[in-house]
């Protein structure tokens, strides 16, 4: 007799790992149960699910982009063609190249994971990206406070770190 195991699911909001309420809720149910808590859960996406290494489903709560209810599927914007280096210090003015573009990375609340390209990070900095085309840092939503950002999709934080640990 075949012997079924249940997989078990993990879900992702920020640098946030939320607990599987109950394995019979669909993801955008158990969205919906978190957003009491988080309420800007209430217009996020739900992406996923994608297997890790311990064989989890592993679903994310990503903030939507967009204004009026509206909801704009990011896709990457990070051309690895276009990066240059990626490294984990900051790189001074003086000693920067003439004609290519310089950003900071922040991190967010667990130091492995970029959530965001800027042009200047004081506080959560993970590294600098050079670039020889300039980036469009227009993320900002109408209202927010904090500088132009792009944030960053999964595959762009994976296209960052990779290219910052081959150098």
């Amino acid at each position: 007799m075949a012997e079924v195991t249940e997989v078990k699911r993990v879900f992702k909001y920020n640098s946030m790992v939320l607990q599987d309420p109950d394995v019979n809720m669909k993801p955008e149910e158990v969205r919906s149960f978190y957003s009491s808590v988080y309420p800007e859960l209430t217009q996020a996406a739900v992406e996923g699910p994608e297997n890790n290494e311990n064989g989890e489903l592993v679903y994310a709560f990503r903030k939507a982009i967009g204004t009026k209810g509206c909801l704009v599927v990011r896709k990457p914007r990070l051309d690895p063609d276009n990066i240059l280096m990626v490294s984990e210090f900051r790189i001074p003015e003086n000693d920067r190249e003439p004609g290519l573009f310089y950003y900071d990375i922040r991190h967010g609340d667990d130091w492995g994971d970029p959530v965001t390209v800027e042009k200047t990070v004081l506080v959560n900095f993970f590294g600098t990206v050079v670039t020889a085309a300039p980036l469009e840092l227009n993320d900002r939503q109408e209202g927010e406070s904090m500088p132009d950002y792009l944030y960053l999709t999964p595959e762009e934080k994976d296209t960052l770190i990779e290219i910052m640990t081959k150098r």
